[in-house]
């Protein structure tokens, strides 16, 4: 789509149609959680995604390129990874319904420090101190944004930092799964868990409600919108140089502050704005350093 320009401004094009799906999706489900509940929501989607799944298996079988499944030792890794999707959704989720979208954003801006220091601690990386001191000033970033003990502190935002813990331990896991693993049965194993956890958490809440044909419309193009962010995300990553479209990640919370200012009216006040700057700057910064001693 994009040949003509160099591999990396079209890795960079992706990433930031990427995003700009992801944060799409977000909003859809933001909006329609003002009238359904939560776990029906993300049961519906799920469907949508297992459906859209399907079509893919379908298509790749009539060109004779379905992937191998997985051997049956890599399945408690797969399913590990896919739990930590699972309650990383339902925490985000949550969370994005009652708190303004440019402040979820910017929290979830400092998934790649987590990821940084997780593997640090728990797959043994090196990281030098300039990278700790990085991610310590990321983190105050987040505190900055989140203000605990202040009247303007509301607990639900305590739910985006739960939903960035697991979405690192998500990506920790995912990195020490074998290059042999296709990615498709990453995605089907995450899609099933997420649709059967959500229809039994409804169906135990007694939460089903008549959905309109407005709200399926709105849940299918979240889907579809959240399937565009994956394929464009790996596409950025296999046609571009993954060191120089990574900083295109933090585009999603331009996305979030125009999504947010054009339909809901939120304005970012001073603290998010400093706090968005110091998690962007200090993750920039991250990926820097990571980049200098890779060379």
């Amino acid at each position: 789509m994009f040949s003509r320009w160099s591999p990396n401004i079209q890795g960079a094009i992706y990433m930031v149609l990427a995003m700009f799906g992801f944060t799409v999706n977000d909003l859809f489900v933001k909006i329609i959680g003002l009238s359904l509940p939560l776990f029906e929501i993300i049961a519906v989607r799920g469907l949508f995604i297992c459906s859209f799944l399907a079509l893919w298996w379908f298509y790749m079988r009539v060109n004779q390129r379905n992937p191998a499944p997985p051997a049956l030792r890599h399945w408690p890794k797969i399913l590990f990874r896919a739990l930590m999707e699972v309650l990383a959704t339902i925490a985000f989720l949550m969370g994005l319904v009652r708190i303004p979208f440019a402040d979820v954003s910017a929290v979830m801006q400092s998934l790649p420090l987590a990821v940084t220091a997780g593997a640090v601690v728990f797959l043994g990386e090196v990281v030098g101190w300039r990278r700790w001191a990085a991610i310590l000033v990321g983190f105050v970033g987040v505190l900055i944004i989140i203000r605990p003990g202040t009247l303007s502190f509301d607990p639900a935002i305590l739910l985006i930092v739960l939903s960035v813990i697991f979405a690192a331990a998500r990506d920790l896991v995912t990195r020490t799964l074998p290059e042999q693993v296709d990615s498709y049965w990453v995605t089907v194993a995450t899609a099933i868990m997420v649709v059967v956890f959500a229809v039994v958490a409804t169906s135990a809440t007694a939460q089903w409600q008549v959905v309109s044909v407005r709200q399926y419309a709105l849940m299918l193009s979240a889907a579809a919108f959240l399937i565009v962010g994956y394929q464009c995300i790996i596409k950025a990553m296999r046609v571009g140089e993954v060191a120089s479209v990574t900083p295109f990640r933090y585009s999603s919370l331009l996305w979030a502050v125009a999504f947010g200012y054009l339909l809901f009216g939120e304005v970012p006040d001073a603290y998010t704005i400093l706090g968005s700057v110091l998690v962007v700057g200090t993750g920039l910064f991250a990926w820097y350093r990571e980049r200098s001693v890779a060379n």
